[in-house]
């Protein structure tokens, strides 16, 4: 038999460019398509179809959704799950009938005196039953069951293919309600609106690429300061918006903390929760910030953008720091010292604003203080609102970008 099937001409075979596009056929092809284009293959001709129905599992039933060569009345015609005919074609994957085992609904339609019918998916998601002319003979029946398996087996592989598209953006949409979610999260733990703080407007703006970020930035009233907060995580995946969570509860519960303490309580905690060999490892640049209301400040930069002190005189960055957190255990961080005076302006910002690119080119340092100077007598809102203005035109932003404007009223 082997040898019989190994030497039947090539027609009767589904050709590589029928194969390539039933196996990509999607649902809506299959159900309203299949049959017209089976039937106009070159070994869909071959074997004869004259006629057929596409039957489709919907609950306990199969139901017939697509017909060629036959009244449009049958659309919608069924027969129960457990019937003799289905079970055959889940045993067998192909069964040919003749006259003699035709269905009821076969017969009231006059059809089925030869006919083919055809598993089509893992589970039997739809029946392909095909009329074709009466034929006698092992090697007619072996040509057609050729044509036939190769059917069953290509549209088998675009239902898989179907099946894990649908899986994957199921999946996908789970994923994105999660960020979604997380990333509301993240929102209700920034800080809205201008902090109460006499005598000072002090303003921040953090916008996200995506749903989840690693930058940071807070306000926390105690001991009759303020401090202010600025911190940008390492990478761009849930992980490091997860860190960031870690790093904003550190430092609200740290509060009462001097500067230096709290700076370095967060470094060991992040030595102590990564891996050394881990390539991923997590490293965090931070500012933390102490203003008192005469505008004295005092601050802690560990591996931090500098600050930009905006002032009659010009701008003028702040160009020290420490080591980045999650570096070396053993790290240490020192505490520098600044003041404000009556309309003196002071930014923190994240590494997105200046690397933000057009064309090749960064948005840069100079840029952003030239923007600044421009507008630093407006207030805080509108300073850090025209930066953002400026960023628009750059495209190329792959970074979350956070603004912090401080400035001294009276």
């Amino acid at each position: 038999m082997d040898n019989k099937i190994a030497k039947i001409p090539t027609r009767y075979v589904l050709s590589d460019k029928a194969k390539r596009t039933i196996s990509g056929f999607n649902r809506e092809a299959i159900e309203n398509g299949l049959l017209e284009y089976v039937s106009q293959t070159q070994a869909g001709k071959k074997i004869g179809i004259k006629s057929g129905r596409l039957w489709k599992k919907e609950g306990n039933k199969y139901r017939i959704i697509d017909k060629l060569g036959m009244d449009d009345s049958i659309i919608g015609l069924s027969i129960p799950e457990d019937h003799e005919h289905v079970r055959n074609v889940k045993s067998h994957q192909i069964v040919f009938n003749t006259k003699k085992d035709r269905m009821d609904i076969e017969k009231e339609l006059d059809v089925g005196n030869c006919y083919v019918e055809i598993s089509l998916g893992l589970n039997t998601e739809y029946i392909l039953a095909l009329d074709l002319p009466k034929a006698f003979g092992k090697k007619i029946k072996a040509m057609r069951y050729i044509t036939c398996n190769d059917i069953s087996r290509n549209v088998s592989l675009a239902l898989a293919k179907i099946d894990e598209t649908d899986k994957l953006k199921k999946d996908q949409g789970k994923l994105k309600g999660l960020l979604k979610g997380a990333g509301e999260l993240q929102n209700s733990i920034l800080p809205h609106g201008h902090p109460d703080f006499f005598g000072f407007d002090v303003y921040g703006i953090n916008k996200r690429v995506h749903d989840l970020g690693g930058d940071y930035y807070d306000f926390i009233a105690h001991n009759d300061k303020l401090r202010i907060a600025i911190a940008d995580v390492a990478g761009k995946d849930p992980a490091s918006s997860i860190l960031m969570t870690a790093v904003h509860a550190g430092v609200s519960m740290g509060k009462n903390e001097d500067i230096e303490s709290m700076m370095r309580i967060l470094n060991l905690y992040l030595n102590d929760h990564s891996n050394p060999d881990d390539n991923m490892r997590r490293f965090v640049t931070a500012i933390l910030l102490d203003l008192n209301k005469e505008g004295g400040f005092e601050y802690v930069n560990a591996g931090h953008e500098y600050p930009l002190l905006l002032l009659n005189e010009g701008p003028f960055e702040l160009k020290d720091n420490d080591i980045l957190l999650g570096f070396i255990p053993e790290a240490s961080y020192m505490k520098r010292y600044g003041n404000l005076r009556k309309d003196d302006v002071l930014l923190l910002y994240t590494d997105g604003i200046v690397e933000a690119t057009k064309n090749g080119e960064h948005f840069g340092i100079d840029r952003l203080k030239e923007i600044a100077m421009d507008y630093r007598k407006e207030p805080s809102e509108v300073i850090v609102t025209k930066i953002f203005n400026a960023l628009d035109g750059y495209q190329d932003i792959e970074d979350d970008r956070t603004i912090v404007s401080i400035k001294k009223e009276i």
